[in-house]
Formats: C-alpha cells, structure tokens, sequence
C-alpha cells in the first residue's frame, strides 16, 4: 500500500514539472521539428515543383511535377539546387551565423535529399534522435525505427561545420551496407562518403579517409590511428591526425560490451611456447587428481538442495503427507553429514572462482604441481612463472568451454563473442591464456608476442572532439555513459507505438525440466502461424535446443550462431526469420519460420513480418476503402501499416473507437484486442529467451526485435535455478528459494520474489563489469597520458616542426640533468655504492656512508664490512630452507643447488658430500664463516679514488668531453657551485652545436656528390656546384671547381656556411629583396621569394605574428641548416621508436608483475600509476640521452634508408581474459587491504576448566595433564 502511495505521489509531481527530464527534453526538441522543420519542408517542396516545371518546358508541366514527385526523378537542375543549398549554408556560417539557427533548414534539406534518391522521409522522431546526436549524446531509438537514416541530418550539420565525421558501426557488412545505402542521398547535397574495409590497403584507405563522411569498424579506425603513428613519414599516414566527430552505432555494445577489449599492434618477442605444453600436461593430471574432490563435493551440493527442497514441502503438507516429508528430510540430512565428512577426507587442488573465471592453486595443489612437474620448488629462480603457468591452464580446462568460449577452427583458437555469440577473428586473450587454450586443443601454440601499439576503445574515442551515439538500449547503463564519456543518454519515443506483450518468466527447478517447456513452446508457437526467434547465450545450447525440436516435434528450423558455415548466412537468416513456410511440401497449412540464434546474432538487420503473420483486419485498408468506411486517413498509419490493439493511443472505449476502421470490419474490435490479445498474442513474432543475460539491455535487445513499427508481438523468458547467472552469483540464494517455494519435478513458477531476486543478481552483476570498465580505465590513464604526449612529439618529428627547438631543449636539459647528478653532493657516496654492490651483492643507501674524504676510507671500509656480513648472515638463514627444508626428508634436499648458489654468491668452496653430512643449522654455520671469510679478503683500496678532492668535477668534465666533444678543466666546473658549472657547459656546448650547423650541410652535400663518384667526376662536380648555388649563392661552375682536392672545397663550402649563418649574409640577402620590393612588398610576393630562393613552402597564415622580415630570416635559417635537421629528424625518429617499443614491453612487464604488491600492503593501482610513470620518465630521459650523443656523432650516407623498427605480426583486437586479470587481481587485492569489522571469536566446544577431566581420555584433571604448562 505504501509503496503504491509513493508511487501515485511521485507521478502527481512528474506531471506537476512537466514530465520526467527525458520527456521534457524530447518534447522541445519535437517542438523545433514541427514549429520549424515542417515549414522549411513545404518551401523545399514548392521549389522543387519549380525546378521541375523549369525543366519540362512545355504545356505538360505539372504531369511532370506529377511524374517526378511518384518517380523521384532528379534533374540536373534539382542536384545543383541541392548542392547549392549546401554551399548557402557553409557561406552563412562562415559569415557568423550560428548551426542552431540554420539547423531546421539543414535537417529539412536532408528529409528532401532521403526522399529524392532513395524514396524514404526522416520521421519526426527520427529528428528528434538527430538533435540529440548534433548536442553529442546517446539516443536510444528502439529496434526497427531507423538509426541508420536517423543520424543523417547530425552527420550534415557536422560537415558543415568542417569537421570529419566517422560513423563507427559493429562489423564489415553493415559498414558497406549503410555506406551504399546513404552515398546517393549525401552526394545530392555535395557531401562524399568513404567506407573503410578490412582488406583495404594504405592507398585505398587514404582515398576512402579524403571523404567527409566516413564508415568504419571500431578496430579499423583504431588500428588505423594506431598505425598512422609508426609510420616514417606524414605521406604514408591515412587519418592525418584528424579525430573531429564520431557517431557510434550499437553504442552500447562498443562502449560497454567491447570496452574491456583494446586494440593492440604486437610483434615477436622473446620466448618458448613449449612451457604451455609442459604446463598443460601438469593440470591435466591436477584434474585427475581433483576429480574425487569435485565428486564429493557436488555430492554435498545436491544433497544441501534436497534438504532444502524438503523444508518448503513440510511447511506446505498436512498430516501425513507432512510425516512423510520429514522422514526424508531426515534421510537427507544423515546422508548430507555423511558426505560432508567424505569431503573432508579428500584433497582440494585448486580453487575455482566461476563469476571471475579464474582458477588457482591450493598449497595442497602446489605441492602436487612440484612433484609432477619435477622441477623443485616454483618459487625460485627461473621456475618462478610455473604458478602462473598453470593458473593459466586450468583457466582454459575447468572455466573456459569449446563451443561456448570459443571454437577450433583450421588449427586455430577462435574466440566467440559472449555477447553476441558471433566468431571474433583476430582476437586473442591475452596474458598467455590464449597460449594455455591451444595447448589443451592439441593445436599448434602461437608464439608469444610484445605490444607494439595499443589503446582501449574507451580511450580512442575520448580523442574525438565530439562524440554521440544511438542504439536500442543504453538507459540501464546511462549512469556510465556519463560518468566514463560525459554522455546523456535520451529515450527517443517511438514513431509508432510498441504492441509487444512481454510475458512474465518461467521458471524451473533444473535445466532438463526447462529444455522440455522450450521444446513444447517453440513447436505450439510455430504451428499457429507465428514465427518464433529463440536466443539462446552459447553455440552448444542452441544445437541442443535444434537437435531436441527434431527429435520430438520433427520442426524445421534456422540456426543462426558462431559456426561459419551460419555466420555467413546471417543476413539472409535473419531477414527470414519473421516469415512462414508449408507444414509439408503441397500441405496448405503456414507454419512460423523457428530461428535459433546466439544473442543479438543479426543486429543491425531488421526482422520484417510476412503479410500472412499478423491478422488481416489489423491492416490499414487502401485509401478508396477507408473512403468507403467513411474513416479519415492518418499519416501515422498509412495504407498497408499495421494498426493494432494492443497498446493503440487512440483507444476510446466510450465510442468503441468509432473513428477507426477496424470495428467497422470485424466487430469483435477493439475489445477483442484489449482483452483476449493481451491474454494471448495470437499473432506478430514471438521472442523465447532461454535463459537470462548478465546484463538486462541484452535481454532488452532480444525482445526488442518483436514489435517492431507497431507490428504486434510477444516475448517470454524461461529460466532454471540451475543457469548460470543464478548458479554463479546467487547460488546460496537458489537454496532459498527451493526453501520457500518446495519445488515438485516439472513444476513451473511465476513469484515476485524470484522475479525480484533475478533482477537483483543481474543489477549485482552489471554493477561489478561496471566497477571493471571503471577500473580498467583508471589503469590505463598512466598509458593514455603517455601515448598521447609520446604521439604528439612524433608526429610533430614526422612532419619536420620546430626540430631544432626540440634538440636545443634535449641538450639543455640533458645538460642540467648531468649536473644535478654529478654535483649534488652525493656522487660519490652514490659511487661507491655502486662499488659494493657489484663487488659484495650489497645494497647500500649513500646516506648510509658516513664520509666524503680519503681520511675516512678506513672507517667507511669497516662499517661496510660489517654490514656485508649481516646482509650475508640473513640471506644465507633465510634461502637455506628453500634448499634443505627440515620437515622434508633429507634425501630430497637440494644440495647440488645450494653449493652452486654459495658458490656464485659467496665464493663458498664446499663440496655437497660435506653437507650431507650436516643438519640445516650446521650447514647455516659452516656457509656464514666461509662467507664471512670471502667478505674479509675483499680488496678495499680500489674504493679510495671516490673520495679524492675534486672527483664529481673530473667525472662531469670527462662526461661533457665524451658526449659532446668539449673540452673543459675540472676547475671551470666548480662542485659547490652547479649553475655556474651549467651555464659553462651549456655555453661550451652551444658554441659546438652551432660549429655543427655550419660543418655538417657542406659535409654532407661533398659526401653525396664527390665524395662517392670522385673528384675529377664531371656528374658528381656539377651536382655540387648547383647545391652551392642554390644553397650559398655561390656563383660556383664545373670548371672553376675542378682540380681543386675534395679538402680545398669542403673549405671553401664551410666558409661560405659560416658568412650566411653567423657572418650577416642570409640576413642582407633578406634585406635585399625587401629593399628592392620597396614599400610593395606583400605576404604574397613574400611567399613567392622564399620559395624561389630558399626552396621553401610558406602560406600567408605562417607569415602572420610576426614581422615579414623576421619570418624570411627564420626561413632561410632553416634552408641552410636543412641537411642537419633531415640528420636529426632521423635520429629522432629511430630513438623515439626504439625507446617507445622498448617502453611498451616494459610496461608488458608491470602490469604482469603489480599485482604482487597487494602482499606488501600498497594499494596496487597507485603503485601501476607511480611505476609507469618512472618508467615513462626513464624512457624520455634516455631519449635525450641518445639524442645528445647522436646528432654530434651522427652522419647521413647516401645509401641511408629509414627502417621500420615495428615488425608487426598481429593485429589484435584482444579478448581480455575474463574480465581483465589486471583490474581483477587489484579489485581483490583492494578489497583484502580494507578494513574489517573484528568479530568475536567463537569457539568450537566448550572451555574445558582446570579441574575438569582432560580431553585427551588420560583420566587426570587437565591442570595435572594438558593444561599443566598453560
């Protein structure tokens, strides 16, 4: 009662403000479509007539208007109008104006453009999902109202606004479809439209990426981003670099349902497969192993539901039936104890996490897993991966099922989508699971790989500028939307309402008493004419199901899943399924089409119903017939639509719906359609769900493909407490339920509770993927940030700007690094460390060295020893037992490996028959004096030269002269005062780097020309001559050069360099022009020049800012110094890759290796977060390092070819396993660290008091016995 209250008052104040924010928000957006749009369409028609009585040209005008209007015809005249409509607005919006005020007549225009070229107009819904799409939100449009045309007029105003636009839409097929379907609309109003295919080369892709609209695949367009930036020159790119606006179709499946999957770019790495093969065998026989422990344990299950089962029929029996009821429950309970002591007795291996779909080993199993592996302990040295190894291959035995997972096709481990049970090629789980899977297929094992490239799709997307998108369902998950992509999500109403029944669940007690209701559901159905589309969630259950309709009802069938022999038929599948056929062939009995598909299978592809499946008098009669009926027509429902009951908002039952035609056809309406309808659809395509999705928008889309446009339908949902979203996360709760409920074989149920309870688990569930996505993006932050500024500089490499900026900032701070590591007090404390480290194995903290002058080498020496042999005494105590363990037998110790550890350890000479002779404490003994005695026998002295006066001042010095070639005394760099030593170095070595520019372009033309033909070459000379010319205005021929030594001429070019770069004359050359141009000189003439004399394109924007003179000079400069900035932008290039794959395999590594933290307590997010960005800032420092070293030493030759660094092998949309160890293993990890409430400990039997008897049966009291020393 209450709860309907609070209702009633919550919907008083929703009318009171106007209706929910969703319904306000459609309702002025409608508002704009039909105070606007509607009058631009009636002037866009009235001129169109005109243009066509222009083109008829005779008397007959208006049967051609008449003729054009049915034919569509588009005259030449018409295209250009239409085409000039689009040149009309581009002026006006350069002109100021802003898209609101021009967005009627653009969305009117492109309602006109649809009606022209392909006979269709844009509902007002239809605009309504477009405004939405122009603001950058989410429309959710239910299935059958037209996402893919609703999206044109947002697409339109976005070109117009000079941005690209990319449609991102789920597969290849539907790219291609939608492309051609909208290319003749679009090019009316001038607009070019690409598509991007998966075998298309670079050529083709960058024609198909020229267009303003483009359609794609999400993991074309990513790997295309991806690529774009390994390439080694701005030519060979697609994109360009030009993410402006993106509209996502299937919006929810991309962002939701893939956002857990990122592209990656992979190539070879280091690494044998043969260890899956080894680790395979070891679970295998693991499994054998716990086969008697499973057993047993869904023994005790079975029985527990049993007792359970019983309890709800003794609450609901009477007398003896009750009698009856409690006998059993007896029975079970003594059986129940007997199998819980029987598990007790057996060996757990591993346990198994089904919600997470992982598996990990017991310490029992670890055991086991060292013996049959035989390979010692896991947990040192190279067997250290074992653990993981093996989690991975029991994953892929126990959780991870052929024909549900994935397929073996060809030799290869195909993975099935989970939601949509499609094939997804080219996808591979990663962390070595998709290793671990072909092993246990017996196929062959694919080398590992290193990422080479990668981006999450929640990332890809958040580049664009703007972004939208539509899709049938996106409500239940409007709350990410917004929280991860800023998002709004609006429920656009339907142009036609809904008139689908959407029955209530049935539920049974197991899946066998489930598959039998299907079975008879689908073939009562089928044979009242009524096509049926089953889902189900797997491959293996949907061949179940079919096999099962032939075996009892001998039903034909279509089955639409994962195999390739049905995926390739999808299209054709699906368009069937709302059809009928024969019963038998001549029979003139119709049957429904039955279509067993995975979920989702055929998105994107409409389910029409045949004329036959819905009821005849349900159909608007033509226009001559409604005359005769004396009933107006309606634009709503045109001739041939269906007009049905069900939910009709026309229903007037004072007037029995007296304006309609369907009483004044069949009487029975529309109390008919009101009543026994509803009860039982009676026509339209029934939807049969065979069991719940995890999340509810999957279960939503299925029964969203009935009812389409006002077509009628029906949908019902059959489940058992047995299926997996109940088994895995309510399983304890199923026990309940057959408590409350008492279930009897065969038994259907229909209960609010259950209803409530399933709603409940699926909430549960979307709340953790949630939580995952979220995650898994706050991980990918630290690799979001980098890959944005790492591409950035890049590209900014690859396209030549501002290069010698770049290296001159390099140096610097290359410069400022070096000497805040030589002169900050503790370089040579830092040294020695570093000495004893590798000298003793010692890790030292400089603050821990008390000293900084050669007095004090004696008491550093003593406190170092000192702490050598303390370091030596723990680590020896602490890795004896990993080799001679004392609860294990002595036989069994590791002795072999204990010698040759002491020995490169410690220096330890001692031979394995002298240990066998000793217990683990003598050994402990014998290795800590012997590694004692190595530590004493070191030679100090070579440690002394750290702490001589002067020392980091010669170290910088020696650096500066190594790196860069110049020559400074140690007392130019003073210790105690590092800006001045800075500002020495930096001006030492700018002086260098300027000496570069000025040598280096000569050297290098001489190189190219003579010095590979030869002096006296006539070919070589003349080249060089003309470089000359070109270059330094040199005036230089063939016959004045010739004779001269190839020494002679470099120094004469290198003079000739240093007049124009330091000496005024590319300055007065500037000047010159200028002078003579006089006061006419414009950027134009200017630009001209430039490029004439120093072979350089400008653009007038580049000459704006700042003076024309200024901007000339820094021209030139950069046309002298061309032939060093080529060098450095080769350099930069191969460092700047080489680093970055590098950087990515040691990112690889982390994210392998940051769960362990959670066992130290450190939050493992934060910790990513930190090393990744030392990583990252590792990776730039040698960057510059590299840099600085190469472009003082590096020289270009004339056969130099810049090569790839990326030798990719994959492109891999990967499958993350499960749903992502990483961001699983940290969500658990964080979970443990937190704190928790203490609870009273309770103990298992009563406290035995000191006069009591003993427990252990000996017949004294117990302070006499056991308790004697408590």
């Amino acid at each position: 009662m209450r709860e309907h209250v609070l209702s009633a008052v919550g919907r008083i104040l929703l009318k009171l403000i106007g209706g929910s924010r969703n319904e306000r928000m459609v309702r002025a957006r409608m508002a704009v479509v039909r105070e606007k749009v509607h009058v631009t369409d009636d002037r866009l028609l009235q001129e169109y007539r005109q243009l066509v009585r222009q083109a008829a040209g005779d008397a007959d005008a208006e049967q051609w208007v008449k003729a054009a209007e049915e034919l569509k015809l588009v005259p030449l005249a018409a295209k250009d109008w239409l085409r000039g409509k689009t040149a009309d607005f581009h002026r006006r919006l350069g002109q100021g104006e802003s898209t609101e005020s021009i967005l009627p007549e653009a969305f009117a225009t492109v309602r006109f453009a649809s009606w022209l070229a392909r006979n269709h107009r844009q509902f007002d819904v239809q605009f309504v999902a477009g405004q939405v799409l122009h603001e950058g939100n989410i429309a959710e449009e239910a299935t059958g109202e037209g996402k893919t045309i609703a999206c044109y007029p947002a697409i339109y105003l976005a070109v117009l606004n000079g941005m690209k636009v990319h449609l991102v839409t789920v597969n290849d097929y539907l790219v291609k479809r939608d492309r051609d379907f909208c290319a003749p609309i679009f090019d009316l109003l001038g607009v070019r439209v690409g598509a991007i295919q998966q075998p298309m080369g670079a050529a083709e892709r960058q024609v198909e990426y020229a267009c303003d609209v483009i359609y794609g695949t999400n993991s074309e367009f990513g790997f295309d981003y991806l690529r774009d930036n390994m390439k080694l020159s701005v030519a060979e790119q697609v994109q360009v670099g030009r993410q402006d606006y993106a509209i996502i179709d299937e919006v929810d499946n991309i962002l939701i349902d893939e956002a857990r999957t990122p592209l990656i770019i992979s190539g070879p790495a280091f690494g044998n497969v043969d260890r899956y093969r080894k680790s395979d065998g070891v679970a295998r026989e693991l499994i054998k192993r716990h086969h008697a422990y499973q057993q047993a344990s869904g023994r005790v299950e079975a029985l527990k539901r049993s007792v359970k089962a019983l309890e709800g029929e003794i609450d609901k029996a009477r007398g003896p039936e009750q009698e009856a009821a409690t006998k059993k429950q007896e029975k079970a309970q003594g059986e129940l104890a007997r199998a819980e002591q029987a598990l007790e007795r057996v060996t757990k291996y591993y346990e198994v996490e089904l919600d997470k779909k992982s598996v990990h080993l017991t310490h029992e199993g670890v055991s086991a897993a060292q013996e049959i592996a035989g390979v010692g302990s896991f947990y040192v040295g190279a067997n250290m991966e074992w653990p993981h190894l093996l989690d991975q291959s029991l994953r892929a035995h126990v959780v991870y099922e052929r024909d549900k997972d994935y397929v073996v096709r060809g030799g290869d481990v195909v993975i099935v989508d989970e939601f949509t049970g499609r094939l997804m090629e080219g996808r591979e789980w990663s962390d070595g699971l998709h290793q671990a899977v072909e092993a246990k297929e017996h196929v062959p094992v694919k080398e590992e790989n290193q990422t080479l490239a990668t981006i999450t799709l929640q990332n890809l997307f958040k580049l664009y500028r703007k972004l939208a998108g539509m899709t049938g369902t996106a409500v239940t998950e409007a709350e990410e939307f917004v929280k991860i992509y800023n998002l709004d999500v609006v429920a656009v109403p339907t142009h036609r309402p809904v008139n689908r029944m959407d029955y209530e669940d049935v539920i049974y007690r197991t899946a066998d008493e489930k598959y039998d209701a299907l079975v008879e559901e689908i073939s009562e159905f089928s044979k009242r004419g009524r096509p049926v589309l089953v889902g189900t969630t797997s491959i293996e259950k949907s061949e179940k199901l079919s096999q099962m309709l032939t075996r009892r009802h001998g039903v034909v069938y279509e089955v639409l899943n994962a195999r390739p022999e049905n995926a390739a038929r999808e299209a054709e599948i699906v368009a069937l399924a709302g059809q009928q056929h024969r019963l038998k062939s001549g029979s003139k009995t119709m049957v429904g089409n039955v279509t067993i598909a995975t979920n989702m299978a055929g998105r994107g592809t409409d389910i029409k119903l045949a004329p036959a499946v819905v009821f005849g008098n349900c159909k608007v009669p033509s226009l001559e017939r409604l005359a005769e009926l004396g009933v107006a027509p309606q634009s709503l429902f045109p001739p041939g639509t269906t007009k049905c009951c069900l939910y009709c908002p026309e229903h007037d039952p004072a007037t029995k719906c007296a304006h309609c035609f369907k009483p004044k056809i069949d009487a029975d309406f529309p109390l008919r359609g009101r009543t026994d309808c509803r009860h039982d659809v009676p026509c339209g395509l029934h939807i049969v769900g065979t069991e719940r999705h995890e999340a509810r928008r999957i279960d939503n889309q299925l029964r969203g493909r009935s009812g389409r446009q006002g077509d009628p339908g029906s949908s019902r949902f059959f489940l058992s407490l047995r299926d997996d979203l109940l088994a895995i996360f309510a399983g304890e709760w199923t026990i309940k339920v057959l408590g409350w409920l008492g279930m009897e074989e065969g038994m259907a149920i229909e209960n609010k509770r259950v209803s409530r309870g399933i709603a409940r688990a699926q909430k549960k569930v979307e709340q953790r993927n949630f939580d995952i996505r979220k995650n898994l993006l706050e991980y990918d932050e630290v690799m979001d940030h980098q890959r944005k500024y790492f591409y950035g500089r890049r590209q900014q490499v690859l396209a030549g700007r501002d290069i010698e900026t770049s290296v001159r900032e390099m140096i610097r701070q290359t410069i400022a690094d070096a000497v805040a590591d030589y002169l900050d007090g503790s370089y040579p404390r830092r040294c020695i460390a570093e000495w004893v480290r590798q000298k003793l194995e010692l890790s030292v903290r400089p603050d821990q060295i008390h000293g900084e002058t050669a007095e004090d080498l004696e008491t550093i020496e003593r406190e170092l020893r000192e702490m050598a042999k303390a370091e030596a005494a723990s680590t020896i105590n602490i890795t004896i037992g990993e080799y001679a363990d004392p609860s294990v037998d002595p036989k069994e110790w590791d002795l072999k490996g204990l010698v040759s550890w002491a020995m490169s350890r410690f220096r330890v000479n001692v031979s394995q028959n002298q240990l066998r002779k000793m217990d683990p404490q003598e050994m402990e003994k014998v290795l800590t004096d012997s590694a004692w005695a190595y530590i004493d026998s070191v030679d100090f002295s070579p440690m002394g030269r750290y702490l001589t006066e002067g020392f980091a001042s010669k170290a910088l010095a020696e650096w500066a002269r190594n790196k860069f070639g110049v020559e400074l005394a140690p007392a130019e760099l003073p210790d105690d005062d590092p800006a001045a030593a800075e500002e020495r170095i930096r001006a030492a070595v700018e002086a260098a780097y300027l000496r570069r520019e000025i040598e280096y372009p000569p050297s290098y033309a001489i190189d190219l020309t003579v010095g590979q033909a030869g002096a006296d070459n006539v070919y070589a000379l003349k080249s060089l001559c003309e470089w000359a010319n070109q270059k330094y205005d040199a005036g230089w021929s063939t016959e004045a050069v010739a004779g001269k030594s190839v020494e002679q001429v470099r120094d004469q070019l290198i003079a000739l360099s240093e007049q124009f770069l330091t000496g005024g004359r590319l300055e007065e050359t500037v000047d010159a022009f200028l002078d003579g141009r006089g006061v006419s000189v414009d950027a134009g003439a200017a630009v001209e020049w430039a490029h004439t004399r120093f072979d350089t394109t400008l653009t007038d924007g580049e000459l704006q800012g700042e003076g024309l003179r200024e901007a000339l000079v820094r021209a030139g400069r950069a046309f002298l110094r061309r032939e060093l900035t080529e060098l450095e932008r080769f350099v930069l290039l191969q460092i700047y890759d080489t680093s970055w794959k590098d950087h990515l395999l040691a990112i690889d590594h982390l994210k392998g290796a940051i769960g362990l933290r959670g066992f130290a307590e450190q939050d493992p997010k934060i910790a990513y977060k930190k090393e990744g960005f030392r990583l990252f800032e590792e990776m730039l420092s040698s960057v510059r390092a590299k840099v600085t070293d190469m472009v003082f030493k590096a020289r270009l030759s004339a056969e130099a070819e810049m090569t790839s660094v990326y030798q990719v092998s994959h492109l891999v949309h990967e499958q993350l396993t499960g749903y992502d160890h990483l961001a699983q293993e940290m969500a658990a990890q964080q979970e443990a660290a937190r704190p928790r409430k203490i609870e009273t400990i309770i103990r298992g039997q009563p406290k035995v008091g000191r006069n009591d008897p003993c427990p252990c049966g000996s017949g004294k009291k117990f302070k006499k016995c056991c308790g004697r020393n408590l």
